[in-house]
């Protein structure tokens, strides 16, 4: 008798265990069925404890050896931003008083706060077991009745806290996604055990979305999300204009998992993850159903945007900062953990952990929550240099997107399981991503990733300095760049600056043109100076992680210009070191390294020092000035100009430096250059390549080449426009292709390595068995050999193997090995 309550309680504990377990399914496309409706009450935990959740978690590395956090540590984060969160509430809880610079509207300030928060508490809430009521810091707050209240008063038009009536292109249309988001992810226990009244009043307010004009940007997807979720709780919504919405949506797609933000501007920006991908995975996993067409586009975009998303992340967990909307931080991993959610992410469990520990990490060691706990405005702490005039003290709160991990179990091995590595723990790698004009270049000796820039640009803004936010020719995940003007002209860190007094600088605004490469950019632009717009032809090629940068200037008629580049920036912080030469400049604090050498053109160094003698223009470092090299003469016939930059997280050998270039030429039309470690390059600077035959280290290419290198030995080769490629001296043709394009070629003694933007003739090892496998964007190999054609030597990566194989995984360039049998990840 007296064990009868005991097997009781335990009979209890194992079907909650099991009805938490069967909550905690995967489920392609989509998420568990939905919880039961719960019982009303003020609270659905109001009787039980509140989670007492650590403000100092211990650090495990263990289990996350290159980070040591746990789930202790996102619990604690969120925690810290929840309680800053309810301490700065109205009294109606709906809106904001967060401390810092207001926005140019500041009455939207105070509304972002309250409902740029909501999906990050609505991923707590949507396990239906996880507690409402938390404690942190000796404050107990109950997350569904502070939630409750303030989705009451922001929706009714009578109380003080009313978050106002939509009107075309404001503010509360961007907002209008997270609050509905926050709805129907808290539905089953908020918003169903509400009054009719009650959810009416929140409906109408949702309901205003429609019909109102939106900027012809990602702001399509906010009435779209809001209109999808009308539509699954069961109320009106216009069919016609959902679709309208969605539909602008698709045709912004660019390709290689990338999004243009507008029809207008070849704009690529990390909206493409806190934004346009986070909304199309919401709203695949809402309501994919009702067009698994969209759905299926959707995913395999997102699935493409993730095989590439790793090689962003530098080893200490940051990512090269370019772009608008900077302060959204660590919002970028959204669609990442959201992806692995619903079951259709390409990357594994260990390496998701790695970038979402990893990013969140370096955020909040740069201090970004302050001790309000409260989220700074800008990027790396509380700097409001990047940001633009429509950010707010609530606008920062998009990064708390991120805890979308809390739509993961906890028995998910993205908790559980081991950290893996990032690629640029891994290898160092240069990784072109052909619809962006990106090509990205990482050093796994310093942990550093650059972004080679060919053709991202946006309209050219004085207010925002999206000139710089957009222009500069690399950003670097360790040397963030200068945003501010100067007597409205822009540093030229990373940059070609013109100038004919030397006080007024041209920059590049928005491409002509540009292309992308492995280690290679070229792009036509013009800079403005006060005599008239200037041409400009640039390539950049990469040799580890120091860049060659090649100019063709035409000056405006009858305009006579010198021209100025720079090094990224380099912080004032510490002991600095300056050193130069005839035609190198060199620069050491403790935050790293910058060098650059004048190779042709330039016949001047320029000094170690800050933009038109100021140090305060950085995003991200209070102090900070770059080196520099330039013309002595002013010129107003055409002509070019070549230098070498390079810059690390920590000091290197001038002389090292120096040596990396040992020979540079007119040649053949183009430059041709040759490294130190026998390396040859040549690069054509001209408007639209001619067609050609260039010969580099035993190797003879055609085609209209607007780059091709070879290293010594000819065993790797890369190009741009080349359509065929020939061993000089026993002439095997071993890549022949009938259109122009992409190209990397690794030559080993049992397989060859194609990656390659078109269908091709392709050599194979000598004595190998015929096989191919192609790349899978999940890092799988998949035997194609049944689908190739055997010619001989060669066979043939016919158009249907390479353009099916892109587009089924929704890749510019398709990879292939030729010859062995292996197959399986590698």
């Amino acid at each position: 008798m007296t064990r009868r309550p005991t097997v009781v309680l335990l009979y209890l504990l194992v079907i909650r265990l099991l009805i938490t377990a069967m909550s905690g399914a995967t489920f392609a496309y989509g998420f568990p069925p939905d919880a039961p409706a719960l019982k009303p009450g003020s609270s659905t935990q109001a009787d039980e404890p509140p989670y007492k959740i650590s403000a100092t978690p211990a650090a495990d590395f263990k289990q996350s050896p290159q980070t040591g956090y746990t789930r202790k540590h996102w619990e604690a984060i969120f925690a810290r931003l929840c309680l800053g969160y309810s301490t700065h509430l109205s009294a109606g809880k709906a809106r904001t008083t967060y401390p810092g610079q207001p926005s140019s509207k500041p009455e939207q300030d105070s509304r972002e706060g309250a409902a740029r928060i909501m999906p990050m508490i609505g991923a707590w809430l949507h396990d239906p077991h996880r507690p409402s009521r938390i404690e942190y810091a000796g404050q107990v707050l109950d997350l569904e009745d502070l939630m409750r209240q303030s989705l009451l008063s922001g929706t009714n038009p009578q109380h003080a806290d009313y978050w106002e009536a939509m009107k075309d292109y404001s503010s509360q249309l961007v907002e209008v996604a997270d609050i509905a988001l926050f709805v129907w992810m808290t539905k089953d226990r908020i918003f169903n055990r509400l009054s009719k009244d009650q959810q009416q009043q929140i409906i109408n307010w949702l309901a205003q979305v429609d019909g109102k004009k939106v900027y012809e940007n990602n702001w399509f997807l906010f009435p779209a999300i809001a209109q999808t979720v009308r539509k699954l709780l069961g109320y009106p919504y216009p069919a016609a204009e959902l679709e309208a919405n969605l539909r602008e949506i698709d045709n912004f797609y660019a390709g290689d998992g990338w999004f243009r933000d507008g029809n207008e501007m070849a704009t690529f920006e990390y909206y493409n993850a806190w934004e346009i991908h986070f909304h199309t995975l919401l709203w695949v996993w809402m309501d994919g159903a009702s067009n698994p067409t969209r759905r299926d586009a959707y995913t395999k975009y997102s699935r493409a945007f993730l095989h590439h998303f790793p090689y962003f992340f530098g080893a200490h967990g940051g990512y090269p900062a370019f772009g608008r909307s900077l302060t959204y931080r660590f919002g970028v991993l959204a669609p990442m953990l959201l992806a692995r959610r619903m079951g259709i992410s390409p990357l594994d469990a260990g390496l998701t952990r790695r970038l979402a520990n990893g990013d969140l990490k370096f955020f909040i060691e740069r201090g970004v929550i302050d001790e309000n706990h409260v989220l700074t405005e800008g990027f790396s702490g509380a700097s409001v240099r990047p940001l633009e005039t429509y950010s707010g003290t609530g606008s920062p709160y998009w990064a708390t997107r991120a805890f979308m991990a809390f739509l993961l179990p906890p028995d998910d091995e993205f908790w559980t399981g081991r950290e893996g590595k990032l690629p640029i723990e891994i290898a160092d790698f240069s990784r072109p991503i052909p619809a962006t004009g990106f090509c990205l270049i990482g050093d796994r000796a310093t942990g550093q990733v650059q972004i080679l820039s060919a053709v991202t640009s946006h309209s050219l803004n004085a207010r925002q300095n999206y000139q710089a936010k957009y222009g500069k020719f690399a950003y670097s995940s360790h040397f963030p760049f200068n945003v501010l003007p100067v007597d409205d002209s822009y540093a030229f860190d990373s940059m070609l600056g013109l100038t004919e007094d030397g006080r007024s600088f041209g920059h590049r605004g928005m491409s002509d043109f540009g292309e992308s490469g492995t280690g290679f950019i070229f792009e036509r632009f013009t800079e403005e100076t006060k005599g008239g717009e200037h041409r400009i032809n640039t390539a950049v090629i990469a040799k580890g992680d120091a860049l060659v940068r090649l100019h063709r200037v035409t000056p405006h008629s009858g305009v006579a210009i010198k021209a100025h580049e720079g090094t990224y920036p380099l912080a004032l912080n510490g002991k600095l070191t300056k050193t130069s030469g005839d035609d190198w400049v060199y620069a050491q604090s403790d935050a790293g390294a910058v060098f650059i050498r004048a190779l042709f053109g330039f016949d001047e160094t320029g000094q170690f020092e800050g933009f038109k003698g100021r140090t305060d223009l950085n995003m991200a470092w209070e102090n900070s000035a770059q080196a520099s090299v330039r013309t002595r003469t002013q010129r107003s016939e055409k002509f070019e100009v070549a230098s070498l930059t390079l810059a690390r997280p920590r000091p290197f050998s001038t002389a090292w430096a120096r040596s990396l270039v040992s020979a540079i030429k007119p040649e053949n039309g183009g430059w041709t250059i040759s490294f130190s470690d026998g390396e040859q390059a040549w690069v054509s600077l001209e408007d639209e390549p001619a067609q050609r035959s260039i010969a580099l280290n035993g190797v003879t290419a055609s085609g209209k080449i607007r780059m091709l290198r070879v290293t010594r030995g000819g065993a790797i080769i890369g190009g741009c426009g080349v359509q065929k490629v020939v061993r000089s001296q026993s002439r095997e043709v071993i890549y022949e292709s009938a259109t122009p394009g992409l190209l990397m070629i690794e030559l080993g003694r049992a397989e060859y390595r194609y990656t390659l933007s078109s269908a091709a003739m392709v050599a194979r090892p000598n004595g190998q068995s015929v096989s191919a496998r192609a790349l899978q964007v999940d890092g799988s190999w998949r035997d194609c050999t049944a689908e190739i054609e055997r010619r001989g030597k060669q066979i043939a990566l016919s158009e249907v193997v390479v353009n099916q194989h892109s587009k089924q995984q929704g890749l510019s360039l398709a990879q292939f090995i030729i010859g062995g049998r292996k197959i399986g990840r590698q």
